[in-house]
C-alpha cells in the first residue's frame, strides 16, 4: 500500500507513476575528475646524442579524440640509433592495444624533449593523420600515416619534395568528414617558406611536389599551424620576415574554395613568434602570438580579412611564452601561455577584447607549454607542465574561472611536455612524457572524466506476480572507466548486477531504478514501474449443479496496462486472451451511481465481436478516462458451452480489480463459478 499523504501529494505520485509506467524516467548525477594515469608505452631508456641533446626513451606525446570516442595516442620512442614514430589506438570503452611504428624522425632532442614532434588530428568520422619529419640522406621530407575509421594506420607517405629540406615542425588539423591539411616549412633554395597539403575525404594526399606553398617567396617563413572546423574551413598562421623583425601571417580557406590571401597579424617593430590559431563551426578564426615577448591576438572573417585590431592578451610587461587558443562554438575564445614563471590565462565574448589575466598556476621555475582545449559545453581545460618536474592541469567551465590546480604525475618522476584533446561528449584527455628515476621514460595519460555512462537497455516487466522472482537486466557503457550497475526495488531492498531477479512481498505498484555509475562517480539512473498483483484464489473443481459435468468451458483472460489517477483510470493495453475462435465477445461498460448529481456516462460504447483470432484487442476502451467505481463487463460466449464473463471494476489511484463468473448456456444471467 502506498503511505499517507496530502492530496496533493498522491496527485503529483499517481502522475509521476503513470509516467513511468508510459516511458521510464532518467536522470544524471555528475561526479566529474580526472582518473589515475596509465602508461600507454613501454619503459625506454635515453641515451646521449650530445651533452645538452640526449636521444630520449621516450619523447613528443601528443593525444587526440575521434568522433567515435577511440582515443590515439602517438610518441616518439627510441631504438638503437633511431627514433621511431609509435601509435597505440583505445577503442571507446576498451584497452590501448600495442603500439604500432609508423616512420623514423630525428632523435636528438634540445634538453632532452625539445625535440621533432609529431603532429596528430582525429576527425568525427573515426578518422585519424599523424605527420612527422623524416630524415634522409641530405635533406628532411615531411611523411603522414592515415588511420581509416576503426582500423590501424596504413604505411608512411612523404608529402614534401625530398630535393629540398623541410623543417621539422610540422602540423595537421581534420574536418569532420576526414579531410585533413598538414603543414610545414619548406626551404625552396632561396628561402625557406610554408607549403600546405591537403587530403580530400577517404582520399589520399597529393604526391610529393604537389603542395601549394602559402607564404610568399623572398623571405623565410617558419612555425606553420593549422586549425580546421568541422566543415573543412581550413587557417593556417606562420611568421615571415619582412626585412626587419620577423611578423605573423595568416591565410583562409573556406571548404570547397581556393585560399584567401595573406594578411598580416602583428605589427613590424618586433619580432612576433610561437603562432596558433583556432576556428568556430562559422568559420572565424583566432590567432595568438608572441610579440615583445607578450602575447597578442587578432581575429580573422570566414573570408579571411582582418575583423578588428590587435588585442593585447597578456601584461605588456608580462614576458611570455607558448600560447595556445582554443573556441567553443559561440567563437568564444581562452587562451593560455606562460608569464612571469606561472601559466597564466584569459578569455573573451565573441570578437570582443579579452579579459584581464588570471594566473592559474602557483609560481614556478621554468613553468613551460601549456595547451587549451574546450570540451562540448563550453568548458575549458588547461594542461601544462610545472618546473618541469610534474603535469599539471585545471578547468574553467563555461562563463567561469579556472579553479585548483589537479597533479596529474604521481612521484616518483617527472612528467613534461603534455598534450590535451576533448572528445564530444565532454570528457578531456591529456598525455605527456614521464621520466622515471633512472632514466626510463614512458608516455602516460589520464582523462577527466565528466560525462555519466550511457544505459543502454533496461528490461523490466511490467507485471509480477505476488512471491515469484520477477527478472530483471539492463546493460551500460562508459568510454573510459566502466559502469556498475545497481538496483532499487522501491520496497526497500537493492541488488547489484547486470541481471537480477526479485520476489516482492506485497501487491501494489513499485518504481524499480537502476543506475550505472562509472569510475569517476559520474551516474545515471532510469526507472521503470512495476505492477505485483495476487495471484487468484484457488477454485475448487466442481461443475455447478446447473450445468453436467461434460459441458465444456470457456476459459479466458484478460490483459491490460494502465495510467492511474486520483479520479480516474485510463487503459493503456486491453486485450482478451485465450479466445475460442469464433466466440463472441461483448464489452461493456456501466458507470458509477451518484447520489447528489447526474450518473456520469461511460466513455466508451458497448463492443461487439466475433472472434478470428485468440487474442482480441478491445482498442474502443483505450485512452479514454473511466471514473472510480465505473463496472466493466467482458462476456465470452459459444453455443453449446459455459460462457466466461470477468467482471472489472475502476479503483482510485490502483489497477481495476478483477472477478471471474460462469455463465451457463442458453442463460443471460451469469452465477459463481
Amino acid at each position: 500500500m502506498l503511505p499517507r499523504c496530502t492530496a496533493r501529494r498522491r496527485a503529483l505520485l499517481a502522475s509521476a507513476l503513470a509516467l513511468a509506467l508510459s516511458a521510464g524516467f532518467s536522470a544524471q548525477a555528475r561526479a566529474a575528475t580526472w582518473l589515475e594515469p596509465m602508461n600507454v608505452s613501454g619503459a625506454h631508456t635515453s641515451a646521449g646524442c650530445s651533452f645538452l641533446a640526449p636521444q630520449p626513451g621516450v619523447a613528443s606525446v601528443r593525444v587526440a579524440v575521434d568522433g567515435r570516442g577511440d582515443t590515439i595516442v602517438v610518441w616518439t620512442q627510441r631504438v638503437g640509433a633511431e627514433q621511431h614514430v609509435r601509435a597505440a589506438i583505445r577503442p571507446a570503452g576498451g584497452t590501448f592495444g600495442p603500439a604500432q611504428m609508423l616512420g623514423e624522425t630525428f632523435p636528438c632532442y634540445l634538453l632532452s624533449f625539445i625535440g621533432a614532434a609529431p603532429a596528430l588530428a582525429a576527425g568525427a568520422n573515426g578518422d585519424a593523420v599523424v605527420v612527422w619529419a623524416h630524415p634522409l640522406a641530405a635533406t628532411t621530407v615531411i611523411q603522414a600515416s592515415v588511420r581509416r575509421a576503426g582500423g590501424a594506420f596504413g604505411p608512411a607517405v612523404t608529402l614534401s619534395d625530398g630535393s629540398r629540406t623541410a623543417g621539422s615542425d610540422p602540423d595537421v588539423a581534420i574536418a569532420a568528414d576526414g579531410s585533413a591539411t598538414a603543414v610545414w616549412s619548406w626551404h625552396d633554395g632561396a628561402n625557406t617558406v610554408i607549403q600546405a597539403a591537403r587530403r580530400a575525404p577517404g582520399g589520399a594526399f597529393p604526391p610529393p611536389g604537389g603542395a601549394q606553398t602559402l607564404s610568399a617567396a623572398g623571405r623565410d617563413a617558419s612555425a606553420p599551424r593549422v586549425a580546421m572546423n568541422d566543415r573543412g574551413d581550413t587557417a593556417v598562421v606562420w611568421t615571415r620576415s619582412n626585412g626587419a623583425n620577423r611578423i605573423a601571417q595568416a591565410r583562409v580557406r573556406r571548404a570547397g574554395a581556393a585560399y584567401a590571401g595573406a594578411v598580416n597579424l602583428s605589427a613590424s617593430g618586433a619580432d612576433a613568434a610561437a603562432p596558433a590559431v583556432a576556428l568556430d563551426p562559422a568559420g572565424r578564426a583566432t590567432a595568438v602570438w608572441l610579440r615583445a615577448n607578450h602575447v597578442e591576438s587578432r581575429f580573422l572573417t570566414a573570408a579571411g580579412a582582418l575583423d578588428g585590431g590587435v588585442d593585447d592578451v597578456s601584461d605588456v610587461a608580462d614576458a611570455g611564452g607558448s600560447p595556445s587558443v582554443a573556441l567553443d562554438a559561440a567563437n568564444n575564445a581562452v587562451a593560455v601561455w606562460t608569464g612571469n614563471n606561472s601559466t597564466k590565462a584569459a578569455w573573451r565574448a565573441s570578437r570582443a577584447s579579452f579579459s584581464p589575466p588570471q594566473a592559474i598556476s602557483a609560481p614556478g621555475d621554468a613553468n613551460a607549454l601549456p595547451r587549451v582545449v574546450m570540451d562540448a559545453h563550453g568548458g575549458a581545460v588547461a594542461v601544462w607542465s610545472q618546473g618541469l618536474t610534474a603535469v599539471q592541469a585545471a578547468r574553467r567551465p563555461a562563463g567561469g574561472s579556472f579553479g585548483g590546480v589537479t597533479d596529474l604525475t604521481r612521484p616518483p618522476g617527472k612528467g613534461v611536455d603534455a598534450s590535451a584533446a576533448a572528445d564530444r561528449e565532454g570528457n578531456v584527455v591529456a598525455a605527456w612524457t614521464f621520466a622515471r628515476t633512472g632514466g626510463q621514460r614512458v608516455a602516460q595519460l589520464a582523462v577527466y572524466d565528466a560525462v555519466p555512462p550511457r544505459l543502454t537497455s533496461v528490461a523490466v516487466p511490467a507485471l509480477a506476480a505476488l512471491g515469484v522472482p520477477a527478472a530483471m537486466s539492463a546493460a551500460a557503457s562508459d568510454r573510459y572507466s566502466g559502469a556498475a550497475l545497481s538496483w532499487n526495488f522501491g520496497d526497500g531492498t537493492t541488488a547489484s548486477g547486470p541481471q537480477v531477479a526479485h520476489a516482492y512481498g506485497a501487491p501494489g505498484v513499485y518504481t524499480v531504478t537502476v543506475t550505472a555509475t562509472d569510475g569517476a562517480g559520474n551516474a545515471v539512473s532510469e526507472q521503470r514501474a512495476i505492477q505485483v498483483a495476487a495471484p487468484p484464489p484457488a477454485v475448487v473443481p466442481s461443475p455447478p449443479p446447473a450445468r453436467p459435468a461434460s459441458t465444456p468451458s470457456i476459459e479466458v483472460t484478460v490483459a491490460f496496462s494502465y495510467k492511474a489517477a486520483r479520479r480516474w483510470t485510463r487503459f493503456t493495453r486491453f486485450t482478451v486472451k485465450r479466445v475460442p475462435r469464433g466466440a463472441t465477445v461483448r464489452v461493456s461498460c456501466r458507470p458509477p451511481k451518484r447520489a447528489h448529481r447526474k450518473r456520469p456516462r461511460c466513455p466508451a460504447r458497448t463492443y461487439r465481436t466475433k472472434a478470428r483470432r485468440s487474442s482480441v484487442r478491445i482498442k474502443r476502451f483505450l485512452r479514454k478516462r473511466f471514473v472510480a467505481r465505473t463496472r466493466i463487463e467482458v462476456r465470452v460466449t459459444q453455443r453449446g458451452k459455459v460462457g466466461a464473463v470477468k467482471l472489472l471494476r475502476i479503483r482510485k489511484r490502483n489497477g481495476p480489480s478483477i472477478a471471474t463468473r460462469c455463465l451457463p448456456p442458453g442463460e443471460r444471467k451469469y452465477k459463481r463459478c
